[in-house]
């Protein structure tokens, strides 16, 4: 049995933290030689999971200029494609961590395009004119995405493949402290009906220290990115806890399906939703 990654250490807590305290690691499966990380048993199924690491290299720290946010998540995507690639009678998962690799982004807009083709602007154009109509303008998929195989210029998707992956998950811990204590510093001066001064303020935030009021604080998050093309579904049972959100398709168009009461009440604090394209 291998020595566990910072990312399979913090999966594990996470697993704890939503009261999963029985799940194998590296268990054996059945006719297969490869072995995920993770093997849980949810709801009468056998659920496979494996954990890939962002670990940060020298070279990392020398780049300028563009890049691409999702080549480094559609190559862990490949790696989950070789390790699941005979396990098609399960539901996988593939579990993403950055441990603090930089142009790394895992949030959806990025996991999505990685799955299914960079992001793009489409819009109408007047074929005699020129001129293109920008108030039409809508989010889209191109090319490149990993859940799609594409014809031979590479130009336009054919079919759907790597539909063994049922979903990709990210892992990550929220910075929720300093919204959280800066509505609290607002609603204490709204009390008080005067700005407070910085000694106030300072000796607030003092007490607040290893409270759910502390700046520092930081939780403990998972997203859930469907593959709506899977070949066996990720159940909506799992993950879904007061801090989590889950992403899919419906109508051909990606959204939110779901998010804890924590998170979208911390969220209205300062609203953002992500925009999909179209599938």
């Amino acid at each position: 049995m291998s020595e566990r990654t910072q990312g399979e250490l913090l999966f594990e807590e996470y697993l704890r933290s939503v009261g999963i305290t029985e799940f194998e690691f590296e268990a054996d499966i059945p006719d297969c030689a490869q072995k995920p990380d993770y093997k849980l048993l949810h709801e009468g199924s056998i659920l496979l999971l494996d954990v890939k690491d962002f670990v940060p290299e020298a070279e990392d720290f020398g780049l300028c200029g563009p890049y691409d946010p999702c080549v480094h998540i559609r190559n862990k995507i490949e790696e989950g494609r070789r390790k699941f690639r005979n396990l098609k009678d399960y539901p996988c998962a593939l579990v993403l961590y950055n441990c603090d690799k930089p142009l790394v982004d895992l949030s959806p807009e990025y996991i999505y395009s990685s799955m299914f083709g960079d992001l793009g602007i489409s819009f109408p154009v007047d074929t005699k004119t020129g001129i293109g109509d920008i108030e039409r303008a809508q989010s889209v998929f191109g090319q490149g995405g990993k859940m799609f195989r594409y014809d031979k210029e590479n130009k336009h998707a054919v079919a759907p493949q790597n539909t063994t992956i049922s979903a990709v998950i990210v892992l990550n811990h929220l910075p929720v402290g300093q919204k959280i204590c800066s509505a609290a510093l607002d609603k204490w001066q709204q009390e008080i009906g005067r700005r407070m001064t910085m000694e106030e303020a300072f000796k607030a935030i003092e007490t607040w220290t290893e409270t759910k009021t502390d700046p520092w604080r930081i939780q403990l998050h998972a997203i859930v990115c469907e593959n709506p093309f899977a070949r066996k579904s990720w159940p909506r049972t799992l993950f879904n806890g007061e801090w989590d959100e889950r992403y899919g398709a419906v109508d051909n168009v990606v959204r939110r399906l779901n998010a804890g009461q924590a998170l979208r009440d911390w969220e209205r604090l300062s609203e953002r939703e992500p925009d999909f394209p179209d599938v």
